[in-house]
């Protein structure tokens, strides 16, 4: 992931966009997603929000607590997205951790039905004694 800067050529405004880089498995070349953050005043160096068609946010905007606000200043937008990139690595790290936990639980389950089935086997005096059970557990 990273920032691409784009300037027009007719107009001169110079547009930031958020790029996302995949491999396309039908066409085996690799792709790109831009999504557009805003245009770049290029006194200030800051990114002003905007929805592609050169507005901006109406002037009764209000934006509320939990509203995301965008860091307006290159600098403000590296933090924000090694920040992002730290949570996700945790996020992932918490992902792997509960599979892992998964994968054990799985493990102890199929070492129970097992030793229960184990035990029934051991218990019968003779073939004949024994239920076989249901065929698709395994013990059959």
């Amino acid at each position: 992931m990273g920032v691409v800067y784009q300037k027009d050529k007719r107009s001169g405004i110079t547009y930031v966009y958020e790029n996302h880089s995949y491999w396309d498995k039908e066409k085996k070349v690799p792709r790109s997603k831009r999504t557009l953050i805003g245009r770049l005043n290029e006194e200030t160096g800051e990114v002003m929000p905007t929805d592609g068609r050169c507005k901006k946010r109406s002037p009764s905007y209000q934006a509320g607590e939990n509203d995301y606000q965008m860091p307006k200043t290159m600098k403000g937008m590296r933090e924000e997205i090694l920040r992002l990139l730290e949570e996700n690595e945790a996020l992932r790290k918490q992902v792997r951790e509960a599979e892992d936990q998964l994968r054990l639980l799985r493990k102890k389950g199929q070492n129970s039905v097992r030793a229960r089935g184990k035990a029934a086997k051991d218990s019968c005096d003779s073939f004949d004694d024994c239920d076989p059970g249901d065929p698709r557990d395994g013990f059959g």
